[in-house]
């Protein structure tokens, strides 16, 4: 049975495995091979990511039989002032990581831990959520959208040669 809890001090060690098998994921999905992923620089980001959810955000853990199972990470950042110049006011809450094992994938693990992220920033007042997807993660991608997630923008990369 699939169980949920809010993330501890103690399970930093967790979280930081997940974004890496995220992460490497991630880099098996790039088709110009420009990503890699820092073990080491991947626990400084995790320390920080982990700061803002102290001051302004919510982390959680799905376990099974009492074995982390899957993980998500969202932080309440407030709008930039110069955002304002070409959208509205709001208030929203930011998807930073999302990590479900693949054992586990395809039984609702993600939604949940959506679902509840999502409930914590309607309780802090937030009118929407954001995230990023790789845009290779087709199977995220796609749960996103059926979660009623837009894309919205996308950025693009052009590798230049030298010489």
């Amino acid at each position: 049975m699939i169980t949920y809890r809010t993330a501890t001090d103690a399970d930093f060690g967790q979280i930081v495995d997940f974004v890496f098998e995220l992460q490497t994921h991630i880099v098996a999905l790039d088709p110009l091979e420009r990503l890699i992923v820092n073990r080491e620089l991947l626990v400084d980001y995790i320390q920080k990511l982990m700061a803002k959810v102290a001051a302004h955000g919510a982390a959680f853990i799905a376990e099974e039989d009492g074995v982390p199972v899957g993980m998500i990470v969202g932080v309440i950042e407030p709008q930039d002032p110069d955002e304002l110049a070409w959208t509205i006011p709001t208030k929203h809450g930011e998807v930073e990581e999302l990590y479900v094992d693949l054992k586990v994938r395809g039984q609702g693990v993600a939604t949940k831990l959506l679902d509840m992220l999502e409930q914590y920033f309607i309780d802090e007042g937030c009118d929407a959520v954001v995230l990023s997807v790789f845009r290779g993660n087709q199977t995220a991608h796609s749960m996103y959208l059926k979660r009623g997630y837009h894309d919205r923008t996308q950025r693009m990369l052009k590798v230049l040669k030298r010489g």
